[in-house]
């Protein structure tokens, strides 16, 4: 936005308007020219005395003059600058508008529209109706000459608007309550399950399409039973997994009203498979992990990918049995399928309520702390007591447009 108070390159312009309205043959010339127009303009200028502070006349009559320009500078409505500003700078709101012919805001270059030139910084008093012209050589002028200057000169700009895009790349971090049902071998319990997305988006009118990139999750801990020894779990799934160049990207679709503040965007369920496969990506969840089709998208050699459990800080391992040795890594598979509904309130940043449709996993295979492979039975058991999530309503989201180059490491800095 410009500031009212700096001039700008229309003061170029207007000095070249007012030289070619008249010119000055020769230095001479000018001196006598300047001496005749500073009386002229402080005679002209004597019947305002009813209207304007004696002062300020004497003041808009020698700046006036001092161009040479007399009397052709008292209609003009500018000073020896030609900044339609830099008469008067002090009290502001002196004068009315244009539409009556008189002065406007002392202190400001204008701020009015370009069909009335409602405002600027003329004489700041009350003039007759008559003194304001329509043809930009009255004070209350509409052309951007006079005290009542257009956006051009100085006037108010209207706002640029956010740029309407074709595609973009969006980071979402979202947030969703959760709770869970005890087991053998964990409490009951509740907390948050948060979730980063990188979405890379095609605009098509109304519509959006999004292929979609997991770049981190953060589950909530769990407290084990006093049988198999109590204490906390927490698993964690590095960050170096997510950030994989070619880690599985998700397809979905949704819908977009603009990108003003205020405008509406919004994205149905799309379903994210991690580490597994299936037929029908929202068909009913195995019961079993033997019943699970699995991928390898860390290539580590392993199931699934590949989790580390917390430990110290109170956080210790899920055990394979009520008395076998713990784990020091499990491999996971899970799937989602997340909905987003949200407005704008910047050209770039956007927040609301998001759903998780579905939160599932199972546990598919893991690693004794003595460097083990698990044995079906020791998966099957830490399979068995895995965190069986239900999900509450109330999931929020925001979300922020990122450079085109953005990565999942970007995403995962947002709030």
């Amino acid at each position: 936005m410009n500031d009212p108070h700096v001039s700008s390159p229309t003061t170029g312009a207007r000095a070249s308007h007012l030289h070619a309205i008249a010119p000055h043959d020769s230095a001479g010339q000018q001196s006598r020219c300047m001496s005749r127009a500073h009386h002229a303009a402080r005679s002209s200028l004597a019947g305002l005395a009813g209207f304007v502070p004696l002062a300020r006349i004497e003041r808009f009559a020698e700046l006036a003059s001092c161009a040479g320009l007399g009397v052709f500078a008292l209609l003009l409505g500018v000073g020896c600058s030609g900044e339609s500003n830099s008469v008067v700078a002090d009290e502001p709101g002196a004068g009315g508008t244009s539409a009556t012919g008189s002065g406007g805001n002392g202190q400001s270059a204008g701020s009015g529209n370009p069909s009335s030139g409602n405002a600027g910084s003329g004489l700041g008093g009350s003039l007759p109706a008559t003194t304001g012209g329509a043809d930009g050589v009255g004070i209350g002028a509409t052309s951007g000459i006079g005290s009542g200057g257009t956006d051009s000169a100085g006037g108010g700009s209207a706002s640029e608007g956010c740029a309407a895009r074709t595609s973009f790349v969006l980071g979402a971090h979202i947030t969703v309550g959760v709770s869970w049902p005890g087991t053998l071998g964990t409490a009951a319990g509740s907390g948050e399950f948060n979730l980063w997305n990188l979405y890379r988006v095609t605009v098509d009118g109304n519509a959006i399409t999004t292929s979609i990139s997991p770049c981190g999750s953060e589950l909530p801990p769990l407290t084990f039973s006093a049988l198999v020894g109590g204490g906390q779990s927490l698993i964690e799934i590095p960050t170096s997994v997510w950030d994989i160049t070619d880690f599985p990207r998700f397809a979905g679709t949704g819908s977009i009203a603009g990108f003003e503040p205020g405008s509406a965007f919004g994205t149905q369920p799309a379903v994210s498979l991690v580490g597994l496969t299936m037929g029908d990506p929202s068909a009913a969840w195995p019961n079993s992990y033997t019943d699970v089709t699995t991928t390898d998208p860390d290539a580590d050699g392993n199931p699934g990918i590949t989790a580390i459990p917390a430990s110290g800080d109170g956080f210790t391992s899920p055990p394979v049995s009520i008395i076998g040795p713990r784990v020091d890594q499990v491999n996971i598979v899970s799937r989602t399928a997340t909905q987003l509904s949200g407005t704008f309130s910047s050209c770039t940043e956007l927040s609301g309520s998001a759903t998780l449709e579905l939160f599932d996993n199972h546990v598919v295979g893991c690693r004794t702390v003595e460097g083990d492979a698990c044995s079906d039975t020791q998966t099957d058991f830490v399979d068995s007591n895995r965190t069986v999530y239900e999900v509450e309503e109330g999931g929020t989201f925001t979300a922020r447009i990122l450079d085109e180059a953005a990565t999942c490491a970007d995403v995962r800095n947002l709030p």
